[in-house]
């Protein structure tokens, strides 16, 4: 995998790498049996990334389905509490629809205990009752028109013995 042309990268452990000298004088780099070239590093970046990216579409893939799944378990989880709480809020109505038309029945069987009480108590004391209120002003009425009608009467009988 290497090429001649590509610079030669030489990872070594421990201290520095020695240099030698070759025998024309010139300094050469050594390759040490340990020795990593920069292609080799290339590819393991390359290798690396190309893993990192497949484990994100992994991820993606995964989260996908998995959000799938917990988007329709949610969906059906939603259904199932507005069910309930309808047939909660449906109970609640009919439950109050009850106690309203009883409170009705009970409101008016408390108002006519209470009046037949009052009647009682007003009886008890003396104090006319509303009918017989009506039937003294009836009365009244009844003798007030009696009385202009002897009235007017004996001011036509006064008047008929004056001019006689």
């Amino acid at each position: 995998m290497s090429d001649d042309s590509s610079p030669n990268i030489n990872i070594t452990r421990g201290s520095r790498s020695r240099r030698r000298t070759s025998s024309n004088g010139s300094k050469a780099s050594s390759r040490s049996s340990s020795g990593i070239s920069f292609s080799d590093v290339a590819t393991a970046a390359a290798n690396g990334v190309r893993n990192a990216w497949l484990a994100g579409l992994g991820a993606l893939s995964y989260a996908e389905s998995v959000g799938t799944q917990v988007f329709d378990s949610l969906v059906e989880e939603g259904k199932t509490w507005e069910r309930s709480r309808r047939e909660t809020q449906e109970a609640v109505k009919r439950k109050v629809d009850e106690l309203r038309s009883g409170g009705e029945d009970v409101a008016q069987a408390a108002e006519e205990k209470v009046r037949s009480e009052v009647d009682s108590a007003i009886s008890r004391i003396g104090v006319p009752t509303q009918s017989e209120m009506e039937n003294l002003r009836s009365q009244v009425d009844d003798l007030n028109t009696k009385i202009e009608r002897l009235t007017r009467a004996l001011q036509e009988k006064q008047k008929s013995e004056d001019n006689a």
